[in-house]
């Protein structure tokens, strides 16, 4: 990706911010520059990044909304089949375990 975008640096998204750079590069844009001229460009510079942070944004909201109804189709269907060591394991064997677990404490004596 390139470096700037426009007469702007581009906002740096890893590693350390470039906050000063940009608002360097502005001071010096609008030295040469009309007012309108530097409003337009920031206003385009900025723009970028607001679109950027709403597809972000929404991107996020998609992943939680999925997330939530897999688990909730999860939880669901645990409860409809009460067998719980025919039901997905997590990587860790999540769910074997906790239906182990369910015999702890209730030994036959």
């Amino acid at each position: 990706m390139e470096a700037t975008a426009g007469p702007l640096p581009r906002l740096k998204m890893e590693g350390a911010e470039n906050a000063d750079d940009i608002v360097l590069a502005i001071s010096k844009y609008k030295a040469n520059h009309t007012a309108e001229e530097t409003e337009q460009a920031v206003h385009i510079w900025h723009d970028r990044y607001d679109q950027m942070l709403a597809a972000s944004t929404q991107e996020n909201q998609e992943i939680l909304s999925l997330r939530s109804a897999n688990m909730s189709n999860g939880y669901a269907l645990c409860q409809e089949s009460q067998d719980y060591e025919s039901m997905p394991q997590s990587p860790d064997g999540r769910a074997a375990r906790g239906a182990e677990r369910s015999d702890v404490g209730h030994e036959e004596q």
